[in-house]
């Protein structure tokens, strides 16, 4: 039986875009004008937009003004010294400042927002109420609230992404060059490279993956990393991400813990990887910018939650991993890892809400208790849900080998999930 399209055409999709489209717009205008949306789901915004972006332009006013941005800096509405790449620091020989912050940070979005519904072009109703429910949860709302650049890398990584449909030298350089842009931005996006895992054969994808990230490597050299790293927050509470956060909860911090906790994913995500309940990898011979975003998905946000602990707007990219989960082609294990990758985006936001709505003010000390237990009981979700992304990466990153009736057990994997 010959599989559907995974990429239906205009006409197929036209409407449930539509809708897509209606539901976030109405979604972010109820956000703007009724700010205790955002305070009901925990989101602490202080009554403002894009502090962010803010913060980069008062980082440039203070390079400009001759100060070190690097140090707390008292241009800045909340006085923080510059936490992110030496790049942006290149703000300064513009003519942007302060002043031109809801221009700035209205730009961001609006590259997000394109960006994302590039890739979220819905087959049917359901499934734009599946793109909606994660263009509308609450670690997105707070990217865009923050206008934080994580935005700006989003929009950068799906252009490239964009070029990989067609296999041909200048199409893969092109997004090698937006990793290396997106790496000089952020330092994270390396690990976008491993996109290339999806290329064939295997020792090609390695060498293209190696060659990308090596251009990354490159762009970070000049970044200033060592000075961001000594001025980066440590997220903590609430509408947080990353395996950091279950690791401070049991008090084990520290270099061998973080090393320990990547051995266990490692772990868990082979023994559900020999089960087979992860979700059936992208096809290569089949691949267009959705199923390459999902494999930078996977790296980006299995990258960001074995190195740190996040603020819950780097789930930004799961974005990229919806897509392929949502489609008949990532079998029964991508519906349930799907379903876990909403709760991981929702969770937080439901439990503030609830408690917000319906408890009212409470003692500093109830409120750090009660978070702490829900943070405790819901970490699992977000390690299950990480090692089951994870597991649907082996059959990609493996060389094939040959069987004895002459084929390729990654041929037969992909075709039994055809």
């Amino acid at each position: 039986m010959k599989d559907s399209p995974e990429i239906p055409q205009e006409s197929a999709h036209r409407y449930p875009t539509g809708a897509l489209f209606v539901a976030v717009a109405t979604g972010y205008l109820a956000a703007v004008h009724f700010p205790q949306i955002l305070a009901l789901l925990g989101l602490n915004t202080d009554g403002r937009w894009f502090i962010d972006s803010a913060a980069i332009l008062a980082a440039a006013d203070a390079v400009r003004a001759g100060a070190d941005p690097w140090l707390p800096n008292p241009l800045d509405i909340y006085g923080r010294p510059h936490c992110y790449s030496g790049w942006w620091l290149g703000l300064a020989a513009t003519g942007l400042t302060r002043d031109h912050n809801f221009f700035f940070g209205s730009l961001w979005v609006a590259a997000f927002l394109v960006s994302a519904f590039f890739l979220l072009r819905p087959a049917s109703f359901t499934r734009a109420a599946v793109f909606a429910a994660a263009l509308l949860s609450p670690p997105v709302l707070l990217a865009v609230n923050r206008a934080n650049n994580d935005l700006v890398v989003f929009a950068v990584l799906v252009t490239g992404l964009g070029w990989l449909k067609q296999d041909t030298a200048p199409r893969d350089g092109a997004f090698a060059g937006a990793v290396a842009i997106a790496t000089g931005l952020k330092f994270y996006p390396i690990v976008a490279a491993a996109a290339f895992l999806l290329r064939k054969p295997t020792p090609r994808a390695w060498r293209l993956t190696l060659l990308a990230g090596l251009a990354g490597a490159l762009a970070m050299a000049t970044s200033s990393v060592d000075r961001a790293i000594g001025t980066m927050p440590v997220p903590g509470g609430l509408h947080t991400f990353g395996a950091t956060i279950a690791l401070d909860l049991l008090g084990l911090p520290g270099i061998p813990a973080r090393a320990g906790a990547a051995l266990f994913l490692a772990g868990l995500a082979a023994a559900c990887a020999l089960l087979g309940w992860g979700p059936r990898p992208p096809r290569p011979f089949q691949a267009g910018p959705a199923q390459f975003a999902y494999v930078t998905g996977v790296a980006l946000l299995t990258g960001c939650f074995l190195v740190t602990g996040n603020y819950a707007y780097r789930l930004i990219f799961a974005l990229l991993l919806i897509p392929h989960l949502a489609s008949p082609a990532s079998g029964r294990g991508g519906r349930a890892t799907l379903g876990l990758l909403l709760a991981v985006l929702w969770l937080d936001g439901l439990y503030c809400l609830v408690h917000n709505a319906s408890l009212g003010p409470r003692p500093a000390a109830d409120i750090a208790a009660g978070d702490a237990l829900w943070l405790t009981a819901t970490q699992p979700v977000a390690w299950i849900t990480v090692a089951l992304l994870t597991a649907s990466l082996f059959p990609l990153a493996a060389p094939a080998r040959p069987t004895s009736r002459g084929g390729t057990d990654c041929l037969r994997q992909l075709r039994s999930a055809a």
